[in-house]
């Protein structure tokens, strides 16, 4: 139950000190705050509950473990495009500025962000989480489902509602991953495949092109053409 209560409201907590202190989306203290609570909740694994990583999806990684990770990454992201898609089409705009924060970061903290996200949030939410849970209420499904919840609300710092359907979703499609597998390396796969898109390839293109117009605009200044 200790370990249980750490896994799911550990990150709520150091989400509502984000909120409350203002804390950016780059913060270095709330994810280091967030490796701490994996630490305890391994102390509490081996010392308190006698289980091994085993109990919590980790197993021998195969050919099939990166496949299903591969593949719950592409569908992952393949529902949040489908998500936005219909917010825009039904006029739900984007209010937020998080995107813009996360560009400004540097590539080393984006990194560390997408590993922690990964690693931190699959091993409490899915892997310790809903087989705990699962312990309790008898039911694998209701486990994921809760677990999903919990998930959902730990990201509502610095976040509308808009982004948090889609994390929501996401969420959920992990927790099948997770369920129908029973493989926790797999979803942190999966995980670091969105993310990695998110944090690290969306910026970098981004940045790209706002490059190769700066350097259009430039040679168009240089050189404006007469009519």
């Amino acid at each position: 139950m200790i370990g249980l209560a750490i896994a799911l409201f550990g990150p709520l907590v150091i989400t509502a000190y984000k909120k409350s202190d203002k804390t950016d989306v780059g913060s270095l203290a709330s994810k280091f705050s967030l490796w701490f609570l994996v630490i305890i909740i391994f102390l509490i694994l081996f010392y308190g509950e006698k289980e091994t990583l085993h109990s919590i999806g980790f197993k021998k990684v195969t050919t099939r473990t990166f496949f299903i990770g591969f593949i719950g990454g592409i569908g992952s992201m393949a529902i949040m495009g489908f998500t936005f898609f219909i917010f825009k089409k039904i006029g739900l705009n984007n209010r937020e500025n998080s995107f813009e924060k996360i560009i400004k970061l540097s590539l080393n903290k984006r990194v560390f962000i997408v590993l922690t996200a990964a690693f931190v949030e699959e091993i409490l939410f899915r892997g310790y989480a809903i087989e705990r849970i699962s312990l309790l209420t008898y039911n694998i499904w209701i486990a994921g489902i809760i677990s999903t919840i919990f998930f959902t609300i730990a990201h509502i710092s610095g976040w509308s509602i808009r982004h948090l359907i889609p994390v929501f979703i996401t969420g959920l499609f992990l927790s099948i991953l997770y369920i129908l597998e029973k493989d926790i390396i797999a979803c942190i796969i999966a995980h670091l495949i969105i993310d990695g898109v998110a944090f690290i390839l969306m910026p970098y293109l981004l940045n790209k092109k706002m490059q190769n117009k700066n350097i259009t605009q430039n040679a168009e200044s240089k050189n404006p053409s007469s009519y």
